[in-house]
């Protein structure tokens, strides 16, 4: 379809091969950058590319008997009034589909994440000196801030079989959390 979505025959018991479970591609950025002597702000880009999930959570949010996801409820999928509307009509039997897995729902799980920004600020030492330190940072820091990706589910990291990675799937599993923190570092 324009939309990039496969569409497969009603019934279609064929397999194929979509693409590997793990990343084939990984990378990560991180700097430091200190300013006005007393701060400095770090941050970490991670990137991860070339493999697929199964997206288990979507898809059964879309079958007939949920009926509770954006493609089903399409009002243009449900009430054709176009030929482009009718593919989508087309389309709105596969997604409903209960029976066998359509590749519809193996997803690219390519991402880039904002794993970790920092703000880091150095205690005047005047300051210091009255508490009986030498030295004190102050930090605030978050993870997980911001997640990239053209992937359907909450989190394309996520994987409902644990470390069993030669199959992944995302089946309601719980994403990585993001965390706030703060942290006075003293020096004696």
């Amino acid at each position: 379809t324009p939309a990039g979505a496969a569409i497969f025959n009603t019934g279609d018991t064929s397999r194929r091969y979509v693409g590997p479970s793990t990343p084939t591609r990984e990378m990560g950025f991180s700097n430091t950058i200190t300013f006005l002597k007393r701060f400095s702000i770090y941050a970490l880009l991670d990137y991860k590319a070339g493999g697929f999930l199964f997206n288990q959570q979507e898809r059964s949010r879309c079958q007939a008997a949920n009926d509770n996801c954006e493609r089903v409820n399409n009002p243009r999928a449900r009430f054709p009034q176009t030929a482009a509307d009718s593919v989508l009509f087309k389309e709105l039997a596969v997604y409903r589909n209960t029976s066998g897995i359509s590749p519809e729902w193996i997803q690219s799980s390519d991402f880039v994440k904002l794993r970790e920004l920092s703000l880091t600020m150095d205690i005047p030492e005047r300051l210091v000196a009255r508490a009986g330190a030498s030295s004190a940072r102050l930090t605030l820091s978050g993870r997980n801030l911001k997640v990239w990706s053209k992937y359907e589910g909450v989190d394309p990291e996520v994987n409902s079989y644990g470390g069993r990675n030669f199959v992944r799937v995302d089946a309601y599993a719980a994403p990585m959390m993001q965390r706030l923190t703060a942290a006075l570092t003293l020096g004696f």
